[in-house]
């Protein structure tokens, strides 16, 4: 029979520990359970009565509701 005991009271601490860069470092790092966040909007052309669209560098105001 094995009897293992610990004290619970034992604590290790280190005065001065900045975590900042391991929460930093953490941050940047994506996880497999983690899912990108797109945010789509669209801007509605009264003129035209379409949706507007931003194709690159040009913008047309032709798109219908949905398109990308």
């Amino acid at each position: 029979m094995l009897l293992v005991m610990c004290n619970p009271l034992q604590v290790f601490g280190v005065d001065g520990v900045n975590f900042s860069v391991h929460v930093e470092n953490q941050t940047r790092v994506r996880d497999a359970m983690s899912r990108r966040h797109h945010r789509v909007y669209q801007l509605y052309s009264r003129t035209s009565g379409k949706h507007v669209q931003v194709l690159g560098r040009r913008i047309s105001a032709r798109g219908e509701d949905g398109d990308k």
